[in-house]
């Protein structure tokens, strides 16, 4: 080859050169390039099997939180529903005190005058208060029976 008669053709030349020299590089690059797009790809596929792995921890925590909110809210259901059956059971059977002190007393007290007035043994009054007792015991036991 000639040497360059102008300062144009040195220009050329050098450019050319230059080309060649930035085609290199680029020949060299390309080898990583590729080594970088497989190492990426490999962290890709890595992260979306510890995606999938998370998934499945999180619908077994899931899983876990509801069933242990569901026996809570069971037991605490339960524990309501008990308390309400007592407090139920316990209004029943003041109102039955009340009743047959309204109802019972009165009535009692009537027969304890008329018994008196006609001079009835005491074996007659005993059997008055069992059926009186026996009543009441009655009408409370149907009571908390009908409650529940």
């Amino acid at each position: 080859m000639m040497p360059p008669t102008s300062a144009r053709e040195a220009l050329i030349a050098e450019a050319l050169g230059d080309i060649a020299m930035l085609l290199a590089r680029v020949d060299a690059v390309t080898p990583a390039l590729h080594t970088a797009c497989d190492a990426v790809d490999e962290a890709s596929a890595r992260m979306e099997a510890r995606a999938s792995q998370m998934d499945d921890k999180v619908r077994i925590l899931t899983e876990v939180a509801t069933e242990v909110a569901v026996k809570h809210i069971a037991r605490r259901t339960e524990d309501r529903a008990r308390s309400v059956a007592e407090l139920q059971t316990r209004a029943m059977e003041a109102a039955a005190r009340e009743l047959f002190q309204r109802e019972l007393t009165p009535a009692l007290q009537r027969l304890s005058r008329i018994t008196s007035q006609a001079n009835i043994s005491a074996r007659w009054w005993t059997c008055v208060g069992i059926a009186a007792a026996s009543s009441s015991a009655t009408f409370v036991a149907t009571a908390w029976w009908m409650s529940r």
